[in-house]
């Protein structure tokens, strides 16, 4: 997928679904991962603070777009499940966005929220990671049929 000849396309389709003052813009889009599944994008948006104003906001989203399911999974499944565990209380990024139909960037992508962070694993974290864990462990199991 070439993002970067669809930039202004997807900057003007975020700014209207996402409600953003005009004009929006895609000022960075960087590749944070080579998935699978999904290509993932960091993308910087720039946008007016206030309709008409000069003062200007930067927002970071994550954009996830298919790669025709190379490991055999939907992202309209990752988005409906990621949707159920942030509402079930896990910390899981808000799903802002999601374009199926693959009309806008050829392929169905889905866009959430940016969470600042790392992803790699540190000691201090393993009490909460562990907690987690079973907490999704149990739930599942509810999902199944089985309790924990």
């Amino acid at each position: 997928m070439a993002l970067e000849a669809q930039r202004e396309a997807l900057a003007s389709y975020l700014e209207e679904r996402l409600g953003l003052p005009a004009p929006c813009r895609i000022v960075e889009a960087s590749r944070m991962a080579m998935g699978q599944s999904r290509a993932m994008y960091r993308l910087t948006l720039q946008y007016p603070r206030e309709p008409k104003s000069a003062d200007l906001q930067y927002e970071h989203l994550v954009l996830r777009v298919e790669q025709w399911g190379m490991l055999g999974t939907d992202g309209h499944d990752e988005v409906r499940i990621m949707r159920s565990l942030r509402a079930a209380g896990y910390p899981v990024a808000r799903i802002l966005l999601d374009e199926p139909s693959g009309a806008l960037l050829d392929q169905p992508f889905f866009v959430m929220e940016f969470i600042e962070g790392t992803s790699v694993f540190v000691r201090e974290s393993l009490d909460e990671y562990v907690r987690t864990l079973d907490r999704l462990h149990r739930l599942l199991g509810r999902w199944h049929g089985h309790e924990a």
